[in-house]
């Protein structure tokens, strides 16, 4: 069953299991992977090894488990005791990159699973490769696989330099909240496709604001994890409850007001059918100077306005999303057109709507969207 509303994100990591705790596997050539024949197999097989780690595969077997770069990527290998000797059990596909980015345990329930991500890096791009998998006397078995990519920055791919606002506050890639009940697994998150709107900045260098991102969440099935929601993130909430007075034509005031103050982060215009943008417009906030935003002069600064996009519904309606670098608390603000568009000789606001951001709520309220 889906949880209604959002949830906090905390990567549930135990940690590898010391050379002082762990149980004999059988004889000191078993604890010894490097020079052992299973070693001289991997390496004539063409596979180089990067990591190993011995774990439980229950309560009284161990195994050796060894991440190897195979190719043009990396896997998995499983080994286990038979007569003093490395026995290979099982292993993974291979996962494209090459670099392991992540090689640890984690609980799933009461067993015990292995985080393994590796990264597949370009100019532009980074491609993340990772998968979960189930640890069992008889090797692993994989319970969940995802793919997902994140963008360079434009400094690191030798680009102009972009401001980059995010407005959620929370990591691609997947993590993993404690589960609801003891001894159950964990529920997956994975976030990737993060929606970025260019604005219109007062800075004179481009800005991009992050408001949302593709997500997956992932609950325990009969066979590993399975999904129970696919669908967009959005950062931004609106405040409800408004009382609105005035018309939003030219030199009228339109107010809107809330029951108690919260931390507004952007405002929608939305404009009637048929009508253009205001050309000049201004934001008044109590006991705060007023933003004024003018398309015709965008040089003059506001160090409180980050900028603003603007967007053609497919009704033909449009709207003008005005963001600010810092949150504003209140209860209430006001809209004045100073002037409109040359060809319109008339002004009208359908709706005015203060919006609050997931990145400036307390960390206890950071939880994914379910749903519309």
């Amino acid at each position: 069953m889906i949880r209604q509303g959002l949830f906090c994100i905390v990567l549930a990591v135990c940690p590898a299991v010391s050379a002082t705790q762990q149980h004999p596997v059988g004889s000191a050539k078993c604890m010894d992977f490097t020079g052992s024949d299973a070693y001289i197999q991997l390496r004539r097989d063409g596979c180089e090894v990067v990591k190993e780690k011995q774990l439980p595969l229950d309560q009284d077997k161990y195994g050796m488990f060894v991440a190897a770069r195979c190719g043009r990527g990396l896997a998995l290998f499983v080994y286990g005791c038979e007569k003093s000797e490395l026995v290979l059990l099982g292993r993974s596909g291979v996962l494209p990159g090459e670099e392991l980015r992540l090689f640890d345990t984690l609980e799933l329930g009461k067993r015990i699973g292995i985080l393994f991500k590796v990264v597949e890096d370009s100019p532009d791009e980074a491609v993340f490769n990772e998968s979960v998998f189930l640890i069992n006397p008889s090797g692993i078995y994989q319970v969940l696989k995802s793919r997902w990519e994140l963008r360079h920055s434009e400094a690191e791919a030798g680009r102009q330099p972009v401001e980059v606002v995010d407005l959620g506050g929370l990591p691609l890639g997947l993590a993993f909240e404690p589960a609801e009940q003891v001894g159950d697994w964990p529920v997956a998150v994975l976030r990737s496709r993060p929606k970025v709107l260019e604005l219109n900045s007062h800075s004179g260098n481009r800005t991009e604001v992050v408001i949302g991102s593709y997500t997956e969440v992932f609950s325990k099935g009969d066979m590993g994890f399975h999904p129970v929601f696919r669908g967009f993130e959005d950062y931004l909430t609106p405040v409800g409850e408004l009382r609105v007075q005035g018309s939003g034509s030219v030199s009228d005031l339109m107010r809107v007001s809330w029951s108690s103050p919260v931390a507004i982060r952007a405002v929608m215009l939305q404009f009637c059918k048929g009508t253009q943008q205001a050309e000049r417009f201004s934001l008044h906030f109590p006991k705060e100077p007023e933003i004024q935003i003018d398309r015709a002069n965008p040089d003059v600064p506001d160090e409180r306005l980050l900028g603003f996009g603007d967007f053609k519904s497919p009704d033909g309606t449009m709207s003008t999303l005005i963001f600010f670098r810092k949150p504003i608390s209140v209860s209430k603000l006001s809209f004045q057109a100073t002037r409109i568009d040359m060809e319109t000789s008339h002004i009208c606001i359908a709706n005015i709507t203060p919006l609050t951001c997931l990145l400036d709520k307390s960390s206890n309220e950071k939880r994914p969207h379910r749903g519309p």
